[in-house]
């Protein structure tokens, strides 16, 4: 009888419920992320080719802005989402040719300069001289700063060759 008693019995049973809870939270906290201001960034006017950068530059006589970037960087995704797109900062970047360079796909250009990781932003000349860096996030204000000291044409191409020409390339 006691035999009988087990195979009549059933499993325990669980509760196979949604973790309705935990969906909201994580449905709350995606719309939170997906709402920072700024939302996704404006590229246009970008290049994507170091080479025609260069080249951009030298026809308008302006620095070139590098933005290094990976796939998958939370710090670069930050810069693109909440400081590049932004008026004050595209109002700046007007006097350079911003090119943007992925360090997986393009390494010659990152070893070039000397770039381990990202975001990193370099400054250089129609002729390919760094005139500065910046390396990580930059707050807003800190990027328009970057920018501002580093914009001015001609100037600073001079500057930049005696530099090269004194400590090499």
């Amino acid at each position: 009888m006691m035999h009988d008693e087990f195979e009549n019995s059933s499993p325990p049973k669980t509760d196979r419920r949604l973790p309705w809870g935990w969906l909201l939270i994580l449905g709350f906290m995606a719309t939170i992320y997906l709402s920072k201001p700024g939302g996704d960034p404006n590229f246009d006017g970008w290049e994507t080719s170091y080479e025609q950068a260069l080249t951009k530059a030298a026809a308008s006589n302006e620095n070139v802005l590098i933005a290094f970037y990976m796939n998958g960087c939370g710090y670069c995704d930050a810069m693109d989402r909440t400081v590049l797109n932004q008026p004050a900062v595209r109002s700046s970047m007007e006097r350079f040719v911003p090119v943007r360079i992925n360090m997986e796909q393009t390494r010659e250009v990152a070893n070039r300069y000397g770039v381990m990781g990202a975001p990193t932003f370099a400054v250089v000349t129609p002729n390919g001289a760094i005139l500065d860096m910046a390396v990580g996030y930059q707050s807003e204000a800190v990027f328009i700063s970057f920018l501002d000291q580093n914009a001015g044409g001609s100037l600073n191409h001079a500057a930049a060759s005696a530099k090269q020409a004194t400590n090499g390339p």
